[in-house]
Order: C-alpha cells, then sequence, then structure tokens
C-alpha cells in the first residue's frame, strides 16, 4: 500500500538489478495523429517471464530492470520519432518520473551517440515545481519571447 503517489515507483526503482535484463520485448510506437507508446509488447513479457520463473529473489529485480529499460527505450525510440517528423533534435527531461536516477542514467547513456540534445534538471527539480516552470516556459516560447531550448 502507498503513502504517497511516487512510492511505488520509488521501491521499483530500488529493485532494478545491477545487471541489465538479457532480453525486453521491442518496444512499440503507435503512430497516428499523435504519438502513442504501447506498453503492451512489456506487458505480455512480464506475464510469460513470471510464469516461467520459479526462482523468488531474482523476479522482482529482473521484472524492475526490464520495466526501466523498456521505459527507457520507448521514450528514445519516441524522441527519435519526433526528430525525424518534426526536425526537432531537443530532448527534456521533465517531470517527477525523471527523478528516477536509473531511467536518466540510462537515457544520458542512450542519447550520447546521437546528435540529439538531451536537457536533464539542475537547479529545478523534476518533479510539480519543474513542471510549472515548463509550463510557464512554453507559453512564452508559443509568444516567441524565448528560443525553443533552453
Amino acid at each position: 500500500r502507498s503513502t504517497y503517489e511516487g512510492e511505488a515507483p520509488a521501491k521499483l526503482e530500488a529493485k532494478v538489478s545491477s545487471n541489465s535484463p538479457k532480453e525486453i520485448p521491442q518496444p512499440t510506437l503507435i503512430e497516428s495523429d499523435r504519438l502513442l507508446l504501447d506498453w503492451r509488447p512489456l506487458v505480455r513479457h512480464l506475464i510469460s517471464y513470471l510464469a516461467e520463473q520459479r526462482e523468488l529473489t531474482h523476479r522482482i529485480p529482473t521484472v524492475a530492470s526490464i520495466a526501466h529499460e523498456y521505459l527507457a527505450q520507448m521514450l528514445f525510440m519516441a524522441a527519435q520519432s519526433l526528430e525525424v517528423n518534426l526536425a526537432f533534435n531537443n530532448a527534456i527531461l521533465s517531470g517527477g518520473v525523471f527523478q528516477n536516477k536509473v531511467l536518466v542514467e540510462r537515457l544520458i547513456q542512450l542519447f550520447a551517440p546521437t546528435p540529439m540534445n538531451l536537457r536533464c534538471h539542475g537547479k529545478i527539480p523534476p518533479g510539480d515545481g519543474g513542471l510549472a516552470m515548463g509550463q510557464a516556459y512554453y507559453k512564452r516560447v508559443k509568444q516567441r519571447q524565448y528560443p525553443l531550448c533552453v
């Protein structure tokens, strides 16, 4: 039972194994009039893994690692899709999910060999305060008062 909104994700992050998952399903994006992240391959993969795996001590760390890797790969694919389709080469990680050190570090690794500019939080927090700042900045960008990239 969670006592605050980010408790379950924080507990899952804490269980991530130091070993990378051996295999993860291929992340899927659904592109229509908007970009949708498809979680179904991950759910199917985890159900199959849990049905096969009898060793309880490895199950949670492996599930946590697979989920983190899948999310990182899916977010990276989404950024690449935006880069190709919109000629957008900046990715800004903002929101409470990016308090997750495992996820942010993996995204930094994925973006490193690409020409895309990855921006992470420094002085502004990635939670609600950072979202409010981002919304205010976005409004200014829409009004063409600031450049698109911070």
